[in-house]
């Protein structure tokens, strides 16, 4: 596989999120899928806000590029990501 297919997790807080991605990694395993899954809400989670990133969404961009470059490196081409980030207002 040379492309990368990403599955994308989206709600808001409490919805269950969490739950549905460990439940779809789980069945990926059972058949053997290799994927990586990453949290986006860890990816942000800094204090204060770096200047010019009030919403922290650069830095959130910044490390879930190098997270799935690390991932990507290592082979991985499946990505489960979930984040309340997709929520509008």
């Amino acid at each position: 596989m040379d492309h990368t297919e990403v599955l994308l997790v989206g709600g808001r807080a409490g919805v269950g999120k969490t739950t549905v991605v460990w439940e779809v990694s789980a069945l990926l395993r059972a058949t053997g899928v290799s994927h990586a899954v990453m949290d986006g809400d860890a990816m942000g989670q800094v204090h204060p806000a770096p200047e010019g990133d009030p919403r922290r969404s650069e830095v959130t961009e910044s490390n879930l590029t190098a997270v799935w470059a690390n991932y990507a490196r290592l082979g991985y081409r499946r990505l489960i990501y979930t984040s309340p980030l997709s929520v509008l207002p």
